[in-house]
């Protein structure tokens, strides 16, 4: 303080980080007049960088709600916070911690507004669940759902499953640009809050969970313990299923479809990769509960509902991809020992179901994915489910034939595989003894 107050407050907003300033002068309240007269000259000065409010901002943040309380007093009786922009400038200079944003609510009008339309704060274990929903909420009424996300995820727990929906919802629309944006881990967090809150339908969390659908895929660490909402739904509804196949795949006819028109090209660029993800990690069952039981009734009318649906909107190729892709990731987690329920098998056996089992077999062979094997190894793995899915085959014959012979097209697929990494690994012991 030896250059004075004056000295100080110029050599701070000459910073290129005046707050650095604020942080080194000391302990909180150590400096009530100098804070008083900083404020004051902040608020009238003509800085265009901010950088006087950046210095205010770090220096009222060393003072706690009492503090805060008393600067605020002293600038509104000595006439400093009549004029609007004043009132905007004091609260975007309030500290981010539950004395700043207390202090703004209570003064109210444009010190409210400019603070919640500011400020970063950040809910932590140490506050309430009321105090934490207030904070989102009033940074989601600012328009800045995606600094509510911010504000609240240190502690998700905090926040109530309808205010978490609204900042959902609020980050999808887009109307905040900047902020941090949910990550995979805090997503399913986040939705499994929603899935145990009975006043908050299926549909709901479903149609939150849209726009989330890249985030939501089962990638890395993202785990099988929960499935999502939009899955379970349109298990449930085969409209639902043939309105995402609409949103990713154009009739073959090409005949117009005006109600799909209505977004521009890019908006409809992200509804497509929207429905391409989920449908491409769809592997709810319709009819199945949550013990792997079918319900034949369900099955059998869900799957002859979505095939009308989309052959009415010229869309059934499309479906019997998506269809044949869901029904052989089941496979893959049943397992060969204990293979497809009668009722799927009934399905793919139908005579008219000859598109559905070449996508089947499709998926089938996609869905083993990544193998891991030494350079030498040749085509050993591909020769035993070869041999796995021949024997499958012989066992099906009877009942399900023509489930058997795709059984069969994919134990030759495997074998092609084997010879071709046989050879791979011959070559490689010929160059590399």
């Amino acid at each position: 303080m030896a250059h004075g107050r004056d000295g100080v407050w110029e050599f701070a907003i000459g910073l290129e980080k005046p707050e650095i300033a604020a942080q080194a002068l000391g302990g909180p309240g150590i400096f009530s007049e100098e804070v008083q007269e900083w404020a004051e000259r902040t608020l009238t000065c003509s800085d265009t960088s901010n950088a006087a409010e950046r210095f205010l901002s770090g220096v009222l943040g060393r003072n706690d709600e009492e503090q805060l309380e008393g600067i605020a007093g002293d600038l509104h009786r000595g006439g400093h916070l009549a004029d609007p922009e004043a009132q905007r400038r004091f609260g975007r200079c309030l500290p981010n911690v539950e004395a700043g944003w207390r202090l703004a609510d209570r003064m109210g009008g444009e010190v409210r507004e400019a603070y919640w339309a500011h400020a970063h704060p950040r809910v932590f274990q140490d506050i309430g669940p009321d105090e934490a929903d207030h904070v989102a909420r009033s940074l989601l009424e600012a328009g800045r759902p995606r600094s509510a996300y911010g504000a609240g995820h240190f502690a998700e727990e905090k926040l109530s499953s309808k205010t978490w929906l609204a900042i959902l919802r609020g980050i999808a629309s887009g109307v905040e640009q900047d902020g941090p944006m949910p990550g995979r881990w805090y997503l399913d967090r986040i939705f499994a809050r929603l899935d145990e809150d009975p006043e908050i339908t299926e549909a709901e969390i479903a149609a939150a969970e849209l726009p989330f659908a890249p985030a939501l895929r089962r990638y890395g660490e993202r785990t099988k313990d929960r499935t999502l909402a939009v899955h379970r739904v349109i298990a449930q509804d085969p409209a639902e299923f043939v309105s995402l196949l609409r949103w990713l795949y154009k009739r073959k006819d090409r005949q117009a479809e005006p109600e799909l028109h209505t977004l521009d090209e890019k908006q409809r660029e992200i509804r497509a990769r929207i429905a391409y993800d989920v449908l491409d990690d769809w592997d709810c069952i319709a009819g199945m509960d949550a013990e792997g039981r079918i319900d034949r009734a369900a099955f059998e009318a869900w799957h002859e509902a979505a095939f009308r649906i989309a052959e009415e909107h010229d869309r059934l190729l499309p479906a019997y991809v998506h269809i044949g892709a869901a029904l052989a990731r089941l496979t893959k987690d049943l397992g060969l020992e204990n293979w497809l329920p009668e009722v799927v098998l009934d399905l793919l056996d139908r005579t008219d179901m000859a598109e559905l089992r070449h996508h089947f077999e499709i998926g089938v062979y996609n869905a083993r994915g990544v193998t891991v094997r030494s350079a030498h190894d040749g085509g050993d793995q591909e020769r035993a489910l070869a041999r796995s899915y021949r024997a499958l085959a012989t066992r099906l014959g009877n009942s399900h034939p023509r489930v058997a012979s795709s059984l069969e097209n994919i134990a030759r697929g495997y074998e092609g595989d084997a010879k071709r990494l046989d050879g791979q690994a011959e070559l490689g012991e010929r160059w590399h003894p």
